[in-house]
């Protein structure tokens, strides 16, 4: 590849295929603590991820900030509409695989507006996320406190004693250090079916902004899929993929929120505020802009992966 630097052998292992074989692609800043980190390629599979990404102890404090609060936050309601709308288009080829007293788990919950659409369906349904407990607002569906320090094992799926019918990992997985051990994990407690859904770094518009592609999100992002890498993955922890399907989302606002934010938070060491201090509550994500924009690419984007695994 062009845009591909010589082996950086100090980085980690590939997750997907443990080569010690990282080539840089580039590096990029998070856009809130403004730490620099390297996007890497393996040589041997092809699998882009941050290649100097913080322990899982350390990863904790990256999501001590407004970006961890989005994540719980409800949106305003043009953004929460037309989410809803995106949410139950991602579950449908999935709860049309499950029985009606299926249990689903949702890793990575969030604000719970999955687990809540979920839970509306008439399945039984538990919430997962690194929060505490008081802070979950859904007390009519269970929910599990998970740290990323724990060990991935079949247990994390197991619950009253059986596994979970169904996993839902939506904008999750590119969180996870290690994705293939967490599928795997899935695969070995028996859960029956995953669905995935991810940034894909075959999107359009990845390579015209660069290092500022807001889906790099670096350290809060970890692994980069496309539709290839991500079938590969699922294939090697025991999954086939029932159904793979690319759509758009908002990558333009979220893209100008991350320069603005770096150039913002530059140029402002010292008190007081720049004028880009004022543009950045308009490129707020889950804001009006970003609503806008993510309807507007979800026909012809490709920025994200969805997938449905079956257990082989």
């Amino acid at each position: 590849m062009s845009d591909v630097s010589p082996a950086v052998p100090s980085m980690r292992a590939c997750p997907a295929c443990d080569a010690l074989e990282p080539a840089t692609v580039l590096r990029t800043q998070d856009h809130i603590s403004l730490e620099t980190f390297t996007v890497v390629q393996c040589r041997v599979c092809e699998l882009l991820y941050l290649g100097d990404a913080p322990s899982a102890d350390e990863l904790g404090r990256y999501y001590e900030n407004e970006m961890g609060a989005g994540m719980h936050d409800e949106p305003g309601a043009l953004f929460r509409n037309l989410r809803r709308i995106r949410i139950d288009r991602d579950l449908a080829p999935l709860l049309a695989l499950l029985r009606p007293d299926a249990v689903v788990m949702d890793f990575g919950s969030g604000d719970g507006s999955v687990a809540r659409r979920i839970h509306e369906r008439g399945f039984g349904t538990i919430a997962v996320d690194m929060f505490d407990d008081a802070a979950w607002p859904h007390r009519e569906i269970p929910y599990r406190e998970y740290s990323p320090g724990r060990p991935i094992t079949p247990e994390l799926f197991v619950v009253d004693g059986r596994p979970v019918d169904a996993v839902v990992l939506r904008h999750v997985f590119e969180h996870v250090l290690a994705p293939r051990e967490l599928l795997r994990a899935a695969r070995d407690a028996e859960v029956g079916t995953v669905m995935l859904t991810v940034p894909s770094a075959a999107s359009r518009l990845r390579k015209p902004f660069g290092a500022a592609w807001s889906h790099w999100d670096p350290p809060r992002h970890l692994t980069y899929f496309t539709p290839d890498t991500l079938r590969a993955v699922a294939t090697t922890a025991g999954y086939d993929v029932h159904r793979l399907t690319t759509y758009g989302i908002d990558e333009v606002v979220s893209s100008l929120n991350r320069v603005a934010s770096i150039r913002h938070a530059t140029a402002s060491a010292g008190p007081g505020r720049t004028a880009l201090g004022f543009v950045l509550p308009l490129l707020r994500a889950k804001g009006p802009l970003s609503a806008l924009s993510a309807s507007a690419a979800s026909v012809l984007g490709n920025c994200v992966c969805h997938a449905v695994l079956v257990a082989r």
